[in-house]
Parts: structure tokens; C-alpha cells; sequence
């Protein structure tokens, strides 16, 4: 019998600390190198909107909208739940899980905050202002941007920093990164630790999740490569922190 593979050799410190670097600095690049397209690719993509002339379908859209939630809430308790009941010997696992994917949340979160970088929606819609309406604009922290807001029964463009959540500026100045893709990002790892066999899944899945956030008009491609950068690279990161680059400990790692 030909003995299963030694998987410890991926979780070595050296590669380990290598690879998520490696992979966001690709990511940085490649996200800035995309600048100049996220405009021409966000006016294509409003096309399959509803009510334009590419408008998807409503079982094509209905099935991008649900994959696209890799990652979310709901699809990390079932991954979480699977893993319990699947693969008992990396229960004890399950805390460091929550705690990367809590983390890399919160990071996406402040990030946008930082950013400030307002979604396809509003710089594509017709409300900007003149001299706001360009995709390389980024508000940051200190900047305000002019979101179109309906007062009194009319269109005005209210100036709010990308940090006022409670000013209801909901998500419009949140495109950077893609926290989607990010989470889903994240979620792949995680899953690619306890059960390496996964990976032919979810790392597709994960790339399904960025083009489906641009095809549905939410994000620039900026905006998912940069956030699938990060998610891979802060969930390694952190985990080769928690777990001291130890292996998982299933022992089904078959390739």
C-alpha cells in the first residue's frame, strides 16, 4: 500500500511565512494594474442588471447571489458543523477557526473603513457630483464623499466619511476590499487545513465568489482581487500564529 502523502512539509515556518506574503504582494500588484479596467468592467456589468439588455436570468442570478455567500455568517456555521461531524479529530480545532475567521472580518471592516472607496453603484449611477466621479477615487478616513441620498421628496449628495455607519452611508463606501471574497478566502483556507482534499472545491469556489461581485455590480475587479489577496494572506498568518504551523490533525490527507 503506498503510504498517504506527509502534508507536514506545507506547514513548515519558512513556507509557511512565505507563501502569504508572496501572495499579497501579487495580490497589491495586481489589484493596482486593474485601476485603469475597473471602470470600463463596471459599465459592462451594469448590462446584466435588471431592466438592462444583458439582464441575467432569474435562476442564473438567483444561483450567483447564493454563491457568492461563501464565506458569510451562515455558510461558516454549516463548514463548522461538517467538520464536528465529519472529522471529529479536529474538533479541538474549532476555536482557532472561529477566532481567524472572526478576525479577518473585522480586518475587512476596518479596512473599508480606511479606504473608503465608493461601490460601482453610486460612481456609476448618475448621483456623483462633478469631480467625484471617477473609480480611482478613495475617500480614506479623512476625506468625505458626496453619497446621493433622497431628502424631503429630492436627490441631494450628502458628505459623509466612510467611517459615519451611523450617518447611513449603509455599505456605498465600502467597495475596498471585497469583503465577500475576502471571507470566502478565508473560509478556503480554513477548510484547506483540516481537510488539504477540499481544495480542488473551494478554491474555485472562492474565484466564483469575486466574479460574481463584480458581475452583480457590487465591486470593482480591483476590489476582489485585492480582498481575496488579503483573506488568504491574514487567515494563513494568523492561523500559522494559533496553531504554530502544526498540520491538522485528520488523518484522512489523501490527495
Amino acid at each position: 500500500m503506498t503510504p498517504a502523502p506527509n502534508i507536514a512539509r506545507d506547514y513548515t515556518p519558512t513556507r509557511s511565512k512565505r507563501r502569504p506574503w508572496l501572495v499579497l504582494a501579487l495580490g497589491l500588484a495586481a489589484g493596482a494594474a486593474l485601476l485603469p479596467l475597473d471602470q470600463p468592467v463596471a459599465e459592462f456589468c451594469r448590462r446584466f442588471q435588471p431592466g438592462q439588455s444583458l439582464a441575467l436570468g432569474g435562476d442564473l442570478r438567483r444561483s450567483l447571489e447564493l454563491l457568492q455567500q461563501f464565506g458569510d455568517l451562515t455558510t461558516c456555521l454549516i463548514a463548522l458543523l461538517l467538520v464536528c461531524l465529519l472529522d471529529p479529530g479536529n474538533r479541538r480545532r474549532l476555536p482557532g477557526i472561529i477566532g481567524v475567521l472572526v478576525g479577518v472580518n473585522l480586518l475587512a471592516h476596518a479596512l473599508k473603513m480606511l479606504v473608503g472607496r465608493p461601490r460601482p453603484s453610486i460612481i456609476l449611477g448618475g448621483h456623483a457630483q462633478q469631480g467625484f466621479d471617477s473609480t480611482l477615487w478613495f475617500a480614506g478616513p479623512l476625506r468625505t464623499y458626496p453619497l446621493p441620498r433622497l431628502v424631503d421628496g429630492e436627490w441631494t449628495h450628502v458628505p459623509r466619511h466612510s467611517w459615519e455607519v451611523w450617518g447611513g452611508i449603509s455599505s456605498d463606501l465600502a467597495s475596498m476590499p471585497s469583503s465577500h471574497t475576502l471571507a470566502a478566502a478565508a473560509l478556503a483556507v480554513a477548510l484547506v487545513r483540516v481537510q488539504p482534499r477540499l481544495g480542488p472545491l473551494v478554491w474555485p469556489w472562492v474565484v466564483v465568489v469575486g466574479v460574481s461581485r463584480v458581475v452583480l455590480g457590487a465591486h470593482y475587479p480591483s476590489d476582489v482581487v485585492v480582498g481575496g489577496a488579503l483573506g488568504y494572506a491574514a487567515s494563513t498568518l494568523l492561523f500559522l500564529v494559533i496553531w504554530r504551523a502544526s498540520p491538522p490533525a485528520s488523518t484522512d490527507r489523501g490527495g
